[in-house]
């Protein structure tokens, strides 16, 4: 769990070898039960051992901070995704509709 900006984010790795990110506003009463979805699902190569969020500095000294999620599995593998912004957020809280993301390997 971590809080960007007045939402907090949760990452839960399933069995199937994904890594959903679900934002709940920080506003929200606690007795809010209605049903949450993922903002985003990150499609692993294997299945994620543990997780945690951190915050990679900017560039320039004018920059925003970039939050992202780190996935680690049993091999040693590790794997950065950028945490949406927070208009993904929104969006993804009123229509209920994730966006699926493969991993992709660099040179």
């Amino acid at each position: 769990v971590t809080k960007v900006d007045s939402t907090f984010w949760f990452a839960v790795s399933r069995h199937d070898k994904t890594l959903s990110l679900y934002s709940v506003a920080s506003h929200l009463h606690s007795d809010d039960h209605a049903k949450k979805y993922p903002v985003t699902i990150y499609i692993m190569p294997k299945r994620t051992k543990c997780t945690s969020f951190g915050v990679v500095p900017p560039l320039k000294t004018d920059g925003k901070d970039c939050h992202v999620i780190l996935a680690g599995d049993l091999s040693g593998d590790a794997f950065a995704y950028p945490v949406p912004v927070s208009d993904a957020a929104e969006n993804c809280r009123e229509n209920g509709e994730a966006a699926s993301v493969k991993p992709t390997s660099t040179p």
